[in-house]
């Protein structure tokens, strides 16, 4: 567990003293997060995608997807005007329950899994990958700063974002290798491993650069207790229902109770929504569901 989230704490913690101390700004946590949003990211989708072995056995997974970010979409637009009188924040507790953090389960559920386990987060993050693409940065769009109240303008304005969106065309060019059976080149793979692998490090010192002191830790608790509880029900429900094995519905409950996406930091960046709120939702995430993480993989092992 220490391997997995140790990078992030870390990342979180640098970019939190580099703050305090006057080093670095918020400015700078915002165009790290940008440089993900439009440089590594999609260089971590491409291969990703590319690459993932999906066989008729794991149809579950993608459905699973496109189910459990339906369900986020349905709370987090119930929640969000509770939560916050800002649309620009409201947009941000909705994008927080629609996304299921797959970077951060990956090595958890090889840890308890083995590659069986990680094939299925792939097939998983094929469904949920586009998703986010797509459905979840329109929702970030649309309640962008000027878009405008007119339901046209918002949705030409989300239609526009999307469209110029780099992670779209690494998700369709990587689906495209994939059916048609072609391997990304060794060359163009190892040329943009740098970038990918900056991801997960751009992210966590940008959140650390941006967020600032923590003070409301009671409603951030709530709201992200009740995004867990959320992943965790529809989860359960999707297992039962579908009468899982053992296997599948270990991968899907680990899923389930992931954190915060690290992607609703770097939509509300790009989108000039409530980036303050969503580092606090992941700094909150983190802490309080590391434990039940922990739990789930146990119990699922």
């Amino acid at each position: 567990m220490v391997a997995a989230i140790g990078p992030v704490l870390l990342g979180l913690l640098v970019g939190h003293v580099l703050r305090r101390t006057g080093v670095g700004e918020g400015d700078h946590g915002r165009f790290l997060l940008a440089l993900n949003f439009y440089v590594c990211l999609p260089a971590l989708v491409l291969p990703a995608v590319a690459h993932a072995e999906v066989g008729p056995r794991l149809a579950v997974f993608p459905a699973s997807a496109v189910v459990m970010v339906a369900v986020g979409y349905v709370v987090g637009r119930w929640l969000g005007p509770k939560a916050a009188s800002d649309p620009a924040d409201r947009a941000v507790v909705t994008t927080a329950f629609m996304v299921v953090n797959c970077a951060f389960a990956i090595p958890f559920v090889g840890a308890v899994h083995g590659p069986e386990g990680v094939v299925r987060v792939a097939a998983f993050d094929l469904a949920h990958g586009f998703l986010v693409a797509t459905v979840v940065l329109a929702v970030a769009a649309r309640a962008a700063p000027g878009t405008g109240t007119a339901t046209g303008g918002a949705g030409r304005r989300a239609a526009r974002s999307v469209l110029r969106t780099p992670i779209l065309y690494a998700m369709l060019g990587g689906l495209t290798l994939n059916v048609a059976g072609v391997r990304l080149p060794a060359a163009v793979t190892e040329s943009i491993a740098p970038f990918s692998s900056a991801s997960l490090a751009m992210v966590a010192l940008g959140c650390g650069l941006v967020a600032e002191r923590v003070d409301r830790w009671a409603p951030l608790g709530l709201l992200v207790t009740a995004r867990l509880a959320m992943g965790l029900a529809t989860a359960a429900t999707l297992s039962v229902a579908l009468g899982l094995d053992a296997l599948d519905r270990g991968v899907l409950l680990m899923l389930g109770a992931t954190p915060l996406g690290f992607v609703v930091v770097t939509f509300a960046s790009a989108h000039r929504l409530g980036t303050r709120l969503g580092a606090g939702l992941l700094l909150t995430s983190l802490v309080l569901s590391l434990g039940v993480y922990a739990v789930v993989g146990v119990a699922a092992a």
